[in-house]
């Protein structure tokens, strides 16, 4: 008998976190497009499919709700950057200056940056999600900068001032640095844009790939690096295939 209550509590915790989550999604989507005052809590609910009354048992309002997404995308971010910046900055440190060596960290940089930010459906609406939040000048985004987009420009600076020698002045690191980062958030930022100007409906996974594979290209000739070898661009591509169907 006991076990078939938990058995049940199971059932019943999976089918609220299942909420959640859907809350989550579905007002992240609705604040991104519409900002804070612009949306109801009947208008979450309704596009959740969902009782009204969800939202405050699982948020405690629509504020709450607000504040939870942001935390979400905050995570989601946090867990995606670590790696990538880690991975760059170990790979400069390894590289020690062979051309070769920092042409494949920086080609694996702006890929796995760009595989990863257009290959996740969650961030087309994350990225406005945050723009709406820089437009406010919210605390939040102090704490955003600190954790993500600070780690992941300074990974950038690295590239260029190891392309170069080291022989970049403080400013000279930084505005490469940006201008590299910049590279590939122009393409998450213009997502819109990128599927207007090329005629697709939506980034498959082929699609996706084309795009990181052509914009991790312009890095190198950009930063003055020599063309990655085929081998490696199939590696790491069957790498990305293989960690999505993991």
């Amino acid at each position: 008998m006991s076990g078939r209550r938990g058995t049940a509590r199971d059932k019943t915790t999976a089918r609220g976190e299942a909420t959640r989550q859907l809350l989550l999604d579905e007002g992240g989507r609705l604040f991104a497009r519409k900002g804070y005052d612009g949306v109801s809590t009947r208008d979450i609910a309704a596009a959740s499919g969902v009782n009204l009354a969800s939202i405050a048992y699982h948020f405690g309002g629509k504020a709450g709700l607000y504040h939870a997404v942001l935390e979400d995308i905050f995570e989601n971010m946090e867990r995606a950057g670590r790696p990538l910046v880690a991975t760059a900055l170990a790979g400069v440190a390894d590289a020690r200056g062979d051309a070769d060596e920092l042409a494949r960290v920086t080609w694996r940089f702006v890929h796995d940056f760009l595989a990863w930010s257009l290959g996740n459906s969650r961030n087309f609406w994350a990225v406005d999600f945050l723009q709406r939040e820089v437009m406010r000048g919210s605390d939040t985004m102090e704490r955003f900068y600190a954790s993500v987009v600070g780690p992941v420009y300074e990974a950038g600076s690295e590239l260029c001032a190891a392309a170069h020698n080291g022989v970049l002045s403080h400013e000279e690191r930084a505005l490469r640095g940006h201008a590299l980062v910049s590279m590939c958030m122009g393409f998450v930022r213009g997502q819109r844009v990128v599927l207007k100007r090329t005629g697709w409906e939506t980034f498959t996974p082929q699609r996706v790939a084309v795009t990181a594979r052509g914009v991790a290209d312009a890095a190198l000739r950009m930063l003055g690096l020599p063309p990655v070898d085929p081998a490696f661009v199939e590696m790491v591509e069957c790498g990305g295939i293989a960690e999505e169907r993991a």
